[in-house]
């Protein structure tokens, strides 16, 4: 699984936005996206749900977040 890191307060911030955004729902301290489609491009054709963990500079994970991603898009990712 994927870490993304950040600042604390940049990480907090993030957090307050997923709770606030309506294309993700809570999940056992974390958040997943409840609409299909790439969360990139909206595609809906050859996605796959991506789980990452958030955590801040000291790399203490504050939360997880999943969100589909098609294969054009992640293949950008790793480039």
């Amino acid at each position: 699984m994927k870490t993304i890191k950040g600042k604390l307060g940049e990480v907090r911030g993030c957090e307050k936005a997923f709770q606030k955004d309506i294309r993700f729902q809570p999940v056992d301290g974390g958040f997943e996206q409840k609409i299909g489609g790439c969360i990139e491009c909206g595609t809906n054709q050859d996605i796959k749900l991506h789980t990452f963990k958030v955590a801040d500079e000291d790399e203490k994970v504050h939360f997880e977040l999943s969100t589909f991603k098609c294969k054009h898009c992640l293949e950008e990712d790793t480039n």
